[in-house]
């Protein structure tokens, strides 16, 4: 640690735990994943990522933006004037959401955020409490038996990922309104994936509960829109009646206007609007259509497979989870040993 002269003043943070610390990451699990990829295999490697076509009107959206030359300039911290909260980008979006609801929202319920992943690190930093940990039953949809126990006085919030993320679940209006109603704890919901629901049960919006509770909603273009990449969301506060404004969590200085807009590319939030407005029924409805008929293939075609079982058919969402029974498969040991291998073997990436 010498330069022949003083030894070196530097050193890696312990408190970041090393590479341990981030082994545990879906990112981190791709990434080792991917690292066995056998580079002499010819075959085309198969992503655990989006293959759907994107709205054209994404496409037009952004080079309008671009060739609008409005927003060129050096931008502040939180954005320059035209593409802040105080413009037409956060009422669109209101207008937007607002069909889902049985009241109005306004642009100042409205953040700009990029993705989901900033937008929870906003509100659990806002929120400043432990998170709780519960045993989840994939037979049953991840629905815990116990919804009671959600309860307790320490429990500041519940994460719903409305819709279901990895079973593909659908969660019925009636389930909702339990939580809302029964429980009485703030509501913060993973909706990236609104509408993508092509079961028999519909997709509900869990804002329209939020006379009940205060209710924190992320959305994005990613998945509704097949456009991931853009890193392109909104962080909604869904609460009529104030419950938020009048407790610390709006007056936290991680929540103020000021600080709420993220710092990504300007012309692509300028193209937001035109993406909501005239992306219409018929896209949607092609990638829900598609989305049942892969899932139905999927979920059959497990069946024939002897050491793979799917304990939840997806009735929404675009993956499917699947258990393994490692006692029929040889050399095998963990999931990420069968992945490992499915890697090299394969080419193929899928995620334990």
């Amino acid at each position: 640690m010498e330069n022949g002269h003083a030894k070196w003043r530097f050193q890696g943070s312990r408190k970041l735990g090393g590479q341990s610390a981030m082994k545990v990451t879906t990112r981190a699990a791709c990434q080792e994943i991917m690292s066995k990829l056998n580079p002499q295999d010819k075959r085309p490697t198969l992503l655990i990522s989006l293959a759907l076509e994107q709205t054209p009107f994404a496409e037009d959206a952004i080079v309008e933006s671009v060739r609008s030359a409005k927003f060129n300039c050096y931008s502040s911290i939180v954005g320059i004037p035209s593409a802040r909260r105080l413009s037409f980008i956060p009422l669109y979006v209101s207008e937007h959401l607002s069909k889902d609801l049985p009241y109005k929202l306004s642009p100042d319920d409205i953040c700009i955020i990029v993705g989901y992943t900033q937008a929870m690190e906003i509100i659990l930093t806002v929120l400043n409490s432990p998170v709780c940990h519960y045993d989840l039953l994939p037979e049953k949809g991840l629905l815990k038996n116990d919804s009671n126990s959600y309860g307790s006085n320490i429990v500041a919030a519940i994460v719903i990922i409305n819709l279901g993320i990895l079973c593909g679940s659908v969660f019925s209006y009636e389930h909702l309104e339990k939580l809302a109603g029964v429980l009485g704890i703030m509501l913060i919901t993973h909706e990236v994936y609104d509408h993508l629901a092509f079961g028999s049960k519909p997709f509900v919006p869990i804002g329209v509960f939020a006379s009940i509770v205060p209710i924190v909603k992320v959305r994005s273009l990613s998945k509704r829109w097949i456009i991931p990449g853009w890193r392109l969301g909104w962080l909604v506060l869904n609460d009529p009646n104030c419950f938020l404004r009048k407790s610390s969590i709006c007056s936290s200085p991680t929540l103020s206007q000021n600080d709420w807009h993220s710092i990504n590319d300007d012309f692509t939030r300028g193209a937001l609007p035109q993406i909501l407005k005239k992306t219409g029924g018929h896209f949607f409805s092609k990638i829900e259509c598609l989305l049942r008929e892969t899932s139905e293939m999927c979920y059959d075609m497990t069946k024939e497979i002897p050491c793979i079982d799917c304990p939840h058919k997806p009735k929404g969402f675009m993956f499917a989870m699947v258990k393994l029974n490692l006692g029929l498969l040889e050399g095998i040991e963990t999931n990420m040993d069968f992945y490992l291998k499915f890697s090299s073997e394969e080419s193929i990436i899928a995620l334990p």
